[in-house]
């Protein structure tokens, strides 16, 4: 609502005198119309009301076009300079068409109109001081927004502001501090090039915007060094520091992998406490450094000092000798040059073979408690590779050489039964594992056909979908609802009609499962007696409203519109809601249709054929007549719409009622319905009565020319500043009409009437 301001004071009374049955005049002193004022202005507005009532016995109503009722007479009013009716309204930033509505106890009504503008609006304005255009950000890094807003016509208070980026979206809203001035943070959430726009919006909807360009970069290299952060620079201030760089001895982590120095001089490799600077000779080696213990015979100078081992039994052979070390430095007889004795237990030539292995296959004799059956050979021995059906137990494991898996049955290809003498799990008797390719038991049956329907199993390239049942494969015939798919082609099994969609007899939605055709997925065709879609609503009531349609045996009137209904409640919409042939009924008030034009005498043809009234309606909501609307005079001529025919009368527009209803023989008519011999105009004086449901909404009666025009050939038209159901009583508000129509007579049927 509009803020109102009133100040009560007594009402004035119009001098003037009047009849005792005259409905109120209603004129405004000021301002004049088309009078712009500005935002938040107080208005100060003046009328004068005239009646033989006093202005407190009168009904006062002040509209707006934009702001709905300003005033009502129980707010109290003030006298004003030339009126009896002082207002004081601050209105909504728009245009407005205001209304000030009087009616007096007897029902009589007028009304004035009054047209204001509002004042042409400007801009506002912004300066975005930060980000600079084309600033670059490394990924998660603050952005800060900086910027001044304003506008010469509003308080900064008073404006809308928003940050959006068009790769984060909506960033901030809200309004500046009083300065005007807008200060944000950002931390970007996208990488890329993101367009930043401020926009601010004053309160009649002008817009402004400031745009920044940011780069989002998720790897930055600030050093050049070739590599970034992304890929595990840890200095990027530093060329010289990046993964793959070579390390220095120089107390940093150059090549980023968590060590310092490391492979350099000053770098403990092996952490042993001691650096090649401080004297350790292996630093790849933790027990080696000046401080370890020397350990004899290794070949390893463990504590740096330059030598090892000695030869303790004085055989001429030491352990680090280029010769060959003396595994037993204290026995002479024992050293690399020695001649081997097997089978005693000591190894006399240092060699390092075992002495109850004279093969060297490393298997010990099974003479001496080993497991070599043949300690001759080297080739012989358990492990080795059985060369089978050749007469040798190369394996020395006592099987027999006929039959190479160890399953117990020997080659069928050397006289035995065992079908694949490679595989031991694969012999008569075995068990079968199917689908692995394999003919585990040696019968010969197809491995990928386990219930030996002739069908292969699907998961093994086949189509019989279950290879357990023999009745399952793809020549099978479908026994449907029996929860087995015999047939394998893949539809469900309570899908007798392939719909996708299962009976609802069995727990799915398919509401008549032997037509494709019905299903939920289907496209309902109304009226004809099918539920296509099987949602169970009636097949005569499109809209779903409870109501079938008229045109199918029910009482819907309009079953494309589920608000339409012999159940609906009536509304002033313009439409017959609740399908009862009368539209608005109890809503249309006196003075929402107007009688505005008439041709009573027509010249070009003849008065049965020409004869028309013309119905304006000066309301914002359309207006419907339907079979409750009947037109009259005081006698016996009267007509009232048949059932089923409507007349839009559009709000703001016109339409025009006729005897003849063809152009080409009513004079040019553009006629909305017609009425025949129903209703007759009189050529002299008459009445014109249109009535709702049996309430009056608008008369005229005109008379012969002493108070009303009488022309001929011209249509008798009401002032466009005159067109309410008060004013056009008065024959004054009428003339004669001058523009020319179809075949010559004049008048304006449709149309806005022509000035007085």
């Amino acid at each position: 609502m509009t803020p109102l301001l009133l100040v009560a004071l007594p009402a004035c009374m119009d001098a003037t005198l009047r009849s005792a049955d005259d409905p109120p005049q209603v004129a405004w002193i000021s301002p004049a119309g088309g009078t712009s004022f500005e935002l938040g202005e107080a208005l100060t507005l003046c009328a004068q009301v005239s009646d033989e009532d006093t202005l407190e016995d009168l009904g006062m109503t002040l509209t707006s076009t934009v702001d709905g009722t300003l005033w009502i007479q129980d707010d109290g009013w003030t006298p004003c300079a030339g009126g009896n009716l002082g207002l004081l309204e601050v209105l909504s930033p728009a245009d407005h068409e205001l209304v000030l509505s009087v009616v007096d106890p007897r029902g009589q009504a007028g009304q004035a109109s009054l047209e204001l503008a509002i004042a042409e609006n400007g801009p506002p304005w912004c300066t975005l001081h930060e980000p600079v255009d084309g600033l670059e950000v490394e990924l998660g890094g603050a952005v800060t927004v900086s910027a001044q807003v304003g506008d010469t016509e509003v308080d900064p208070a008073e404006l809308a502001v928003s940050l959006e980026s068009d790769l984060d979206g909506l960033l901030w809203s809200g309004t500046p501090d009083s300065s005007g001035d807008v200060s944000r943070s950002w931390t970007p959430r996208t990488s890329g090039t993101h367009q930043l726009v401020l926009a601010v919006e004053d309160p009649r909807g002008l817009l402004e915007r400031c745009e920044a360009t940011v780069i989002v970069d998720p790897c930055l290299d600030a050093d050049a060094d070739g590599v970034t952060t992304c890929e595990g620079d840890c200095d990027d201030t530093d060329d010289t520091v990046f993964p793959d760089a070579t390390e220095e001895a120089d107390g940093v982590d150059d090549d980023c992998d968590g060590d310092i120095d490391e492979g350099t001089v000053l770098g403990d490799d092996d952490f042993d406490g001691w650096t090649e600077v401080d004297g350790d000779c292996d630093d790849d080696d933790a027990t080696v450094n000046p401080d370890a213990t020397e350990v004899p015979y290794d070949g390893i100078d463990q504590d740096c000092d330059g030598s090892d081992d000695d030869d303790l039994d004085g055989d001429g052979y030491t352990a680090s000798e280029a010769d060959g070390p003396d595994c037993d430095d204290s026995d002479p007889a024992v050293n690399p040059g020695a001649t081997e004795t097997w089978y005693d237990g000591i190894d006399q030539d240092c060699d390092g073979a075992n002495d109850l292995d004279a093969d060297a296959d490393t298997y010990d004799s099974d003479d001496h408690g080993g497991d070599d059956c043949d300690d001759t050979d080297p080739a012989i021995h358990p492990g080795a590779g059985e060369v089978y059906y050749d007469g040798i137990d190369q394996d020395c494991d006592g099987g027999s050489d006929l039959d190479a898996d160890g399953d117990g049955h020997d080659s069928d290809a050397h006289g035995g039964d065992d079908c694949d003498d490679t595989r031991a799990s694969v012999h008569p008797g075995a068990s079968e594992t199917w689908y692995d390719g394999i003919d585990g038991d040696c019968d010969g049956d197809n491995d990928y056909d386990a219930d030996g329907d002739g069908a292969l199993a699907d998961t093994a390239g086949g189509s019989d979908c279950d290879d357990t049942d023999a009745g399952v494969n793809p020549s099978a015939s479908e026994t449907w609802y029996d929860g087995v798919d015999a047939d394998c082609d893949g539809w469900s099994d309570y899908d007798a009609d392939g719909d996708s969609h299962d009976s609802d007899a069995w727990g799915g939605d398919d509401c008549d499962d032997s037509d494709p055709m019905i299903s939920p997925s289907a496209t309902e065709t109304w009226y004809d007696g099918i539920d296509s879609d099987c949602d169970g609503w009636s097949d005569d009531d499109a809209d779903g409203d409870g109501h079938d349609s008229a045109e199918w045996g029910g009482g819907d009137c309009d079953d494309g519109d589920a608000t339409v209904s012999p159940s609906a409640t009536e509304v002033r919409d313009g439409q017959d809601n609740d399908c009862n042939d009368a539209c608005d009924e109890g809503l249309i008030g006196v003075g929402d249709l107007v009688i505005t034009e008439l041709m009573k005498d027509p010249t070009e043809v003849s008065d049965a054929d020409g004869e028309w009234f013309e119905l304006h309606n000066p309301t914002s909501v359309d207006v419907l007549l339907c079979a409750d609307w009947t037109f009259a005079d005081d006698d016996s001529d009267s007509f009232t719409l048949a059932s089923g025919i409507t007349v839009l009368v559009p709000a703001g527009g016109y339409a025009v009622l006729s005897r003849e209803t063809d152009p080409g023989t009513n004079g040019g008519v553009p006629s909305d319905h017609g009425y025949a011999t129903g209703m007759q105009l009189g050529n002299g004086a008459d009445e014109v009565v249109l009535l709702h449901g049996g309430v009056e909404i608008d008369r005229i009666e005109y008379d012969d020319g002493v108070d009303w025009p009488d022309p001929t050939g011209l249509s008798i038209s009401l002032s466009p500043t005159a067109l309410d159901a008060s004013q056009n009583d008065d024959g004054a508000s009428w003339c004669s009409a001058s523009s020319v129509y179809g075949d010559g007579d004049k008048g304006t049927p449709g149309a806005a009437n022509d000035g007085c």
